[in-house]
């Protein structure tokens, strides 16, 4: 969730370190997390670990001017940076408000561990986009190169009660010691899972079974599959079948990277098929909001539009009817994350992809304008395509609203000299009386103009610091 309030030079923000970043890896970072972000973002990451102190405090704030000057950047970059740091889960951000202001915490979170990377739904595909299947397979590989597959061995491993003898009172009661300790150092609570559409599991177990691929695999990669689904629209059927082309046949492992790829694959050949076919216009959907809202022609017609289409088929269409182009990588990015994160359905999301590429009149699908929007309904509890319509009405009537704002008078004042009602211009003298003035005369006329001048401005200058 993005703040609620608008960041400034002067807001503080104080530095703080998870526990758990002990397993930061800086190789990690570099190869797996780097290639997703900006070098601002990175940056700022590197910046911010600079900053941390021990025992951090509220009161020990610094203000945002502070890394704007080490990094050289302008607020809105800066802010950018942030979010694509919060975005890969490096960062976490807290906003409080006390007696000094309003301050943020910055919470430096660890990297995951390359393995943790590519099983991660969202951060594996971006990775895929960014650097291509052929990187992304070295990356693959480099997650697991030191690691021998005992595939005949017999584990002798010790336990460690076969080493260590700590006597029955360590197992009936807990040293206060310890007990404060973990007291002191909770362990991290569980994030709420994450809520993605739902498909008919039973449906596409049964067809993977049928080549030989456990059920247990569905429940395993079923995130995977549900955002796969959500954004390409792909039925259970579909993705049986890139999941059983997907599994080594002889191993009948399943190959979650290589279903990534296959999946675009499917994507980039639909769409060569859907501009060569010639199909009738789908009938329009109507949903009881759509029956019981007060909708203009236009917004009821938008909303039978995006009732049943997915995002990528309607982004799609939307770029192709806007003449704006081919869907890019970074949009592909920016959809998956709406889908999965924004807490929105399936129909609002198009509702801010129609804002934003026909409203707007934008060629991209921009990351940081689509995450503001979203972010922005989520607080104000926005799910429904109705709801997103409701919020851009208000929005544009906020906007259309006359301001109130009364232009400044500025009063300027005159200087001594010209008040005095008995001063009187010297009478210019005529072309033919006009007398010869030589050098020293005439330098010293001079520094009585200057003089005359700098008190005029002087006196200017403090009227208007009296003003401001």
């Amino acid at each position: 969730m993005s703040t609620t309030m608008t960041l400034q030079p002067k807001t503080g923000f104080v530095v703080s370190v998870n526990p758990t970043f002990a397993k930061f890896d800086r190789a990690t970072l570099i190869n797996y997390y780097q290639p997703l972000m900006s070098p601002a973002a990175v940056g700022l990451f590197y910046a911010l670990e600079q900053q941390s102190v021990a025992q951090p405090t509220i009161s020990n704030r610094q203000p945002h001017l502070t890394l704007m000057t080490q990094l050289n950047l302008g607020l809105p970059d800066l802010l950018t940076a942030r979010r694509e740091l919060e975005a890969v889960g490096l960062l976490r951000t807290f906003e409080q408000v006390d007696a000094m202001g309003t301050v943020l915490i910055y919470e430096l979170q660890p990297t995951m561990t390359p393995t943790e990377f590519l099983a991660d739904d969202l951060l594996s595909v971006l990775l895929l986009q960014m650097v291509g299947e052929a990187r992304f397979k070295v990356l693959s590989q480099m997650a697991h190169q030191r690691y021998l597959v005992p595939s005949q061995a017999i584990e002798v491993t010790a336990s460690f009660l076969d080493v260590y003898h700590l006597g029955q009172a360590a197992f009936t009661s807990v040293d206060p010691v310890v007990k404060a300790a973990r007291e002191a150092n909770p362990l991290p609570q569980q994030q709420v899972e994450k809520q993605l559409p739902t498909l008919d599991w039973q449906l596409l177990g049964q067809q993977v079974a049928t080549q030989g691929l456990s059920n247990q695999v569905v429940s395993e990669y079923r995130e995977l599959l549900a955002t796969e689904a959500a954004v390409y629209g792909l039925d259970e059927l579909t993705l049986g079948e890139l999941m059983i082309k997907a599994t080594d046949v002889v191993e009948q492992t399943f190959d979650p990277t290589r279903f990534k790829v296959l999946v675009r694959q499917h994507i980039a050949n639909r769409e060569v098929a859907s501009k060569s076919a010639n199909r009738d216009e789908a009938p329009l959907t109507t949903t009881p909001e759509i029956e019981a809202g007060n909708w203009s022609d236009n917004e009821r017609r938008l909303l039978q539009q995006v009732a049943t289409v997915k995002p990528y088929d309607y982004l799609r269409a939307v770029k192709q009817a806007t003449n704006s182009g081919y869907v890019s990588n970074q949009e592909r990015q920016t959809l998956e994350r709406l889908v999965q994160a924004s807490g929105l359905s399936l129909a609002a999301v198009n509702i801010l992809i129609n804002y934003i590429l026909v409203e707007r009149g934008n060629a991209t699908l921009s990351a940081n304008f689509a995450d503001a929007i979203a972010n922005s309904w989520r607080r104000a509890g926005v799910q429904t395509p109705g709801e997103a319509l409701i919020a851009l009405r208000e929005y544009q009537q906020r906007q259309h609203r006359p301001s109130r704002r009364t232009p400044r008078r500025v009063k300027e004042k005159l200087p001594a000299w010209a008040k005095d009602k008995q001063y009187q211009a010297p009478a210019a003298p005529t072309p033919s009386t006009q007398p010869v003035v030589d050098a020293s005369e005439r330098d010293a006329l001079l520094a009585q103009l200057r003089e005359k001048q700098a008190d005029f401005q002087h006196q200017t200058d403090s009227q208007e610091g009296a003003d401001s």
